[in-house]
């Protein structure tokens, strides 16, 4: 065999191999069905520190899942609470990639994340994965370990939750 046909030939079964791995990948599957791209509203209770000054800010995320892709675009987010909390600004915390998914939730994470404190401190390029919990009766949550980047660290104190009045439905629950 020459090496000409050798190359065609392995060049084939690896076409073959990604045209089935591409087959066997699946959306996320939403309930509500109709959920998909479709606005929710969560909010719950913030720490984001800088070093050993520390704010518990409420934090509230608008925007939408996309099962085809297997993201979630926060089309909004807002920082409220006791001051410093009203002079906190996050950029880039858009589209977030879903992971590990399970009957249970998943992972969301948002890379290229910039947090900026009025003049007093910047932490940028942040990477930050919330875990999605589908919890029964109740309404689905995130919550945020801590976690750090640069000399910020963020968690949640009370899980981020649906905020049903601002959301398509009162719940949503995400599974493979």
């Amino acid at each position: 065999m020459s090496i000409e046909i050798m190359k065609k030939a392995v060049i084939g079964a690896a076409s073959a191999i990604a045209l089935l791995g591409a087959a066997s990948a699946q959306a996320l599957t939403l309930d509500p069905v109709s959920a998909d791209g479709q606005n929710y509203t969560f909010s719950g209770t913030t720490d984001l520190a800088y070093g050993s000054i520390t704010a518990s800010c409420t934090l509230e995320l608008s925007g939408y899942i996309d099962s085809g892709s297997e993201t979630i675009t926060i089309t909004n987010n807002d920082v409220s609470g006791p001051y410093p909390c009203t002079s906190v600004n996050i950029s880039n915390l858009d589209v977030g990639d879903v992971t590990n998914v399970t009957s249970s939730g998943g992972e969301v994470t948002f890379t290229g994340v910039d947090v900026t404190v009025a003049t007093f401190f910047q932490c940028n390029d942040g990477t930050v994965v919330a875990d999605f919990h589908n919890d029964g009766s109740n309404p689905s949550y995130f919550t945020i370990d801590q976690q750090g980047f640069g000399n910020c660290t963020l968690a949640t104190d009370n899980p981020l939750t649906i905020v049903p009045a601002d959301s398509y439905s009162s719940d949503v629950n995400v599974s493979p």
